[in-house]
């Protein structure tokens, strides 16, 4: 199991004091943390950029749940 995050998002940071999925690494046996800040701009991004986690996850299967327009960057 793997859990991808993004270090930078401080709205998310600031609001909380115990912890989030998804915004620091955790230590837990057989999660694999990835550190995905480089492809994240904020806490919405992960919509439009969860073909390329999948990529870095080596994991072939994608199931796109929703399209809408994606951010600039990705166009």
């Amino acid at each position: 199991m793997w859990q991808a995050l993004e270090l930078t998002d401080n709205l998310f940071n600031s609001l909380l004091t115990k912890g989030l999925a998804g915004i620091q690494p955790v230590d837990v046996p057989g999660i694999e943390n990835v550190d995905v800040t480089e492809l994240i701009e904020g806490h919405s991004s992960y919509l439009w950029v969860t073909e390329d986690i999948l990529d870095r996850l080596e994991l072939d299967t994608y199931y796109p749940v929703f399209r809408g327009s994606p951010t600039e960057h990705q166009k």
